[in-house]
């Protein structure tokens, strides 16, 4: 099964390709990158599964029978869905073998033509046997589409199969999903020809179909596409009809029945949605007599789609023609409601041109309209084409020179840097930011009041979008991290705090040297107010978390603040502070290290220990004398101390030493294995120095009854005694 990241690529790079392919040509760079993109994703999957099917369920896309589970990805889905549904087309299926000029002229040919004219491809076919899998771990494979086009469209022989469909739909439990299986079914049947959905609902199905509400579904499933195509018919019939029909009544009688079958295709929801003048055509000819009830409120005028395609053949300035203009937003709404989307991008693209005009006083009420319609626009999830925009406005913003203006530019690309970043979109979004910033700089914009209005969108746009980045830097995806960390790191000062508390909170460390490289980049400012969060009113946890990235923000200033984290009343933090110290080993952080010496912990102590010996940090020496001379110090610190002598104490470690390997009297202090290991460090340490005394100590430690001890002693002494060779 397919993870929901291939889903949400696979679906990204579709609905990406298809985009461009509907504004670019095909030989257009942009295209060719998309869909080499798109290849590389389909191979991948192809390779694995032989196969790569997209189909459409309920109204959902499914990858391999897989639906995306994010809202992102849904929504992007619901554009290929879309195309679908016009195309007329319930699945794709891509098989291994396929090449990308195949791919390419399939999507291509898609987009141009309609259903009945598209070609067989060797490596993809065209609603292929649906496989609809049950929940709850059941699966039931439910033949509807094979079953349907057996039936050759022969009325016998269809409602044959539809009662076998519901057969099989009855043996499903799940009440959710016989319903899915029910709408499939009515979506199939929507494919058929306009004779065999008159049949249909001309006459009385058994009794079974007719309660399953077949015809109800079958009206839902009805698109606008096919509603025409129906219309279409109807009209040729009526035509014949009065042409061929010797008999008057016969004719009354047909063009009756043909009425009815109109009265009841409108009913179909998606009729509401076809153009007022496609229905006058119809009222004309007397197919009815009287408009849709939906259009008795609205007066009798031009649609909007052939007043915009009159507008497309003036230029580009007359769109803002004050009649015009007033109506722009009442245009998109209706080419947005209606699926007009070749014609609503060609009518944007219009707009656009007029951002290039050379007067202000054309521009502005281009940009007024532009920002204006962004609302529309994203209302109905036209996202492949606001994302078109973005360059445009994009260079448009770059070169305009009025303030005015340049206020709305920046604010629909504010607008759509929150969107790319919602979306993943990085790249785009990067893009936006350079521009705001070059419109705020001083040395490259000259006009306060552009640089006000760029500082202003700044303002707007950060508190909007930090919290998204701030999840992506902690999500478990490479892109998203570096792409969010990427635009925190172009955001500015503002981005501090935002980077500060991932590293505080963030349990992923790799969450947490990322936001530190972003602050490291942002400037010293960035890097000083980080340092300030070095206080005791950290948990454990982030005290940790923040020591853990002082190799990338640290510095010599660093010390003073880990001074007061050494105060800390945890021995973890405590140690974690000195191992970052050791790795600084500047002389300020060996004199902590040093100071160390005097907790009361022993485990702080011994760490302490161990490090200074780490570091051959000779300054060290006599605070480990002195601390060797306290009474009850645990035998463990006092052999450590000894190896540490050994390689860092001046000549006065010698008497300390020494004292250490005397074996002492019984009446002293009972022997244990503690006491020797400490004899044993001392005799070790003592090869380290030179001199009669300590070779005498030596000499008589070799004779002693404890083999450790005597074993050590003798090596001492041999390696003192190879040096004066």
């Amino acid at each position: 099964m397919l993870d929901q990241e291939t889903i949400g690529n696979l679906i990204k790079t579709f609905r990406l390709a298809v985009s461009n392919l509907r504004i670019y040509p095909p030989t257009s760079q942009m295209v060719l990158a998309t869909l080499d993109t798109l290849f590389k994703s389909v191979q991948a999957v192809v390779e694995k599964e032989n196969t790569l099917t997209l189909s459409e369920l309920s109204g959902k896309l499914m990858i391999n029978g897989v639906t995306p589970e994010s809202r992102e990805i849904q929504l992007a889905a619901n554009d290929i869905l879309r195309l679908f549904s016009q195309r007329r087309i319930q699945s794709v299926m891509l098989r291994s073998g396929i090449t990308k000029e195949e791919l390419s002229d399939f999507i291509t040919n898609v987009l141009r033509k309609k259903r009945e004219e598209l070609t067989e491809y060797p490596h993809i076919g065209l609603d292929q046997t649906v496989y609809v899998a049950m929940v709850k771990g059941e699966e039931t494979v439910v033949k509807i589409t094979e079953m349907v086009q057996k039936s050759g469209g022969e009325i016998v022989g269809l409602i044959k199969s539809l009662r076998e469909s519901y057969d099989l739909i009855d043996q499903i439990p799940e009440p959710a999903v016989r319903a899915q299986v029910q709408d499939h079914l009515a979506k199939e049947l929507a494919k058929q020809d306009t004779t065999v959905l008159r049949d249909i609902f001309d006459r009385e199905l058994p009794p079974k179909l007719e309660q399953s509400g077949l015809k109800s579904s079958l009206l839902s499933a009805l698109s606008q596409e096919k509603i025409k195509d129906i219309f279409g018919e109807i009209s040729v019939w009526y035509e014949e009809v009065r042409k061929n029909q010797s008999s008057d009544f016969t004719a009354i009688e047909q063009l009756e029945k043909l009425k009815s079958f109109m009265q009841t295709i409108l009913q179909a929801p998606a009729a509401k949605e076809i153009p007022r003048q496609f229905f006058e055509e119809l009222l004309q000819k007397g197919l009815l007599s009287q408009l849709p009830e939906w259009f008795a409120s609205q007066p009798s005028r031009p649609t909007t789609v052939y007043e915009v395609e009159r507008l497309l053949e003036k230029p580009a300035v007359d769109l803002l023609e004050k009649d015009v203009r007033d109506n722009i937003p009442q245009f998109v709404e209706k080419l947005c409601q209606i699926e007009y989307t070749e014609l609503l991008g060609k009518f944007v693209e219009k707009l656009l041109e007029n951002l290039k005009n050379s007067a202000a006083k054309i521009r502005l009420p281009a940009a007024q309209s532009i920002a204006t319609i962004y609302e529309i626009l994203q209302a109905h999830n036209k996202e492949n084409l606001l994302r078109y925009m973005e360059l445009p406005l994009i260079e448009a913003a770059k070169q305009e020179n009025s303030a005015e203006v340049n206020f709305y530019l920046l604010e629909i690309l504010r607008l759509r840097a929150r969107q790319d970043v919602l979306y993943g979109e990085y790249e785009l979004a990067l893009r936006i930011l350079d521009v705001m910033h070059q419109c705020r700089s001083a040395e490259v914009t000259f006009d306060e009041k552009i640089r006000s209005n760029a500082e202003k969108s700044l303002a707007c746009l950060v508190p909007e979008i930090l919290e998204v980045l701030i999840n992506d830097l902690k999500l478990d995806n490479e892109k998203k991290r570096l792409g969010s960390l990427q635009i925190l790191t172009k955001l500015g000062e503002q981005a501090t705090e935002p980077l500060v508390r991932v590293i505080k909170e963030s349990e992923d460390p790799r969450n947490r040297r990322l936001a530190a490289q972003a602050l490291k980049n942002l400037g010293e400012t960035a890097r000083k107010r980080f340092l300030n969060e070095l206080n005791l009113g950290l948990t454990t946890d982030e005290i940790k978390h923040v020591i853990e990235v002082l190799q990338i923000l640290g510095d010599a200033d660093t010390v003073e603040h880990l001074n007061t984290l050494l105060q800390y009343p945890d021995t973890g933090v405590k140690k974690e502070v000195m191992r970052f110290l050791a790795k600084l080993n500047s002389s300020q952080a060996r004199v902590l290290l040093i100071e160390q010496l005097k907790d009361t912990d022993n485990t702080v102590i011994s760490e302490a220990v161990h490090l200074l010996g780490e570091l051959k940090c000779k300054e060290s020496g006599p605070a480990l004398l002195k601390l060797m001379a306290t009474a009850k110090l645990p035998a463990g610190l006092q052999e450590e101390i000894c190896i540490v002598l050994g390689n860092v104490g001046g000549n006065e470690a010698i008497p300390v030493l020494i004292a250490k390997l005397k074996k002492k009297p019984f009446w002293f202090l009972s022997r244990s294995d503690e006491t020797e290991r400490v004899r044993m460090r001392a005799a070790w340490a003592l090869r380290k120095f030179s001199g009669q005394d300590v070779e005498e100590a030596l000499e008589k430690a070799s004779h002693d009854k404890t083999a450790p001890v005597s074993l050590a002693a003798k090596e001492s002494l041999a390696a003192l005694r190879q040096q004066k060779q």
